[in-house]
Parts: C-alpha cells; sequence; structure tokens
C-alpha cells in the first residue's frame, strides 16, 4: 500500500505530501470554529425556511401515506381475484412476505371480482 503518491512524470507537477503529526497520525487542517452568534436577522429567516420545509415535508408524508393505502388496497384485490403473491411481489418490487402480510391484513375486504390478468398489467 503506498502512503505517498508516485513520483511525477516529467511535465506533470507532483501532489504535495501532507505534512504528519507527532505521533503519525492524521493532523486536522481544518479551520476552528466559529465563535460569534449569528445575526439577528439571519435567524428568523433560518426560523421562516424551517417552517417552510415542515410545511413541504408534512405534504408529502401525506401523500406517501395516500400512495401507499392506494397500492396496499390493490395488492389486497389481486389476492383475492387469485393472482399468485409472487407474481404480485414481482410487479411490485416487494417480497413475497410483504404481499402476504398485506394480503392478511385485508381479510375483510370483498372480493372485487377482476380478471387476475387486469392487475398485473
Amino acid at each position: 500500500m503506498r502512503l505517498h503518491p508516485p513520483a511525477a512524470r516529467e511535465g506533470t507537477p507532483s501532489l504535495p505530501v501532507p505534512p504528519t503529526s507527532p505521533r503519525g497520525g492524521y493532523q486536522y487542517r481544518g479551520k476552528s470554529a466559529r465563535t460569534a452568534a449569528p445575526e439577528e436577522g439571519t435567524k428568523d429567516n433560518i426560523e421562516k425556511a424551517l417552517q417552510s420545509n415542515r410545511q413541504v415535508l408534512s405534504q408529502a408524508l401525506a401523500a406517501i401515506r395516500a400512495t401507499t393505502v392506494r397500492r396496499n388496497e390493490q395488492i389486497a384485490e389481486a389476492i383475492w381475484d387469485g393472482v399468485p403473491p409472487r407474481t404480485i411481489a414481482a410487479a411490485a418490487s416487494m417480497t413475497i412476505t410483504e404481499v402476504r402480510s398485506i394480503g392478511v391484513a385485508f381479510e375483510e375486504m370483498l372480493p372485487p371480482g377482476a380478471p387476475s390478468d387486469v392487475h398485473v398489467a
């Protein structure tokens, strides 16, 4: 394992080798943390941005929940109509265990009666 870059060829610059610490470990070369508090106007802007981000996240999560519920209902309908769980799992990019657990969760659902080819298409 090489610790230093290979010797530079003629005409190509070599990378500088960082200095090592006295104990031979990594030497931190970053800047020190700022100690000054942010300005008051900046704090208000950050709070407004965080609030708007919370609203966007909340709306996105609600849409994801609604989509997941609809997906699970369609999986349950497909199971009731006789589509094999292996086929549903392959079409939905899920495991067979996940498909079966969704089917069990919707046990009390009335069978829709659509042909099995409709669900996989």
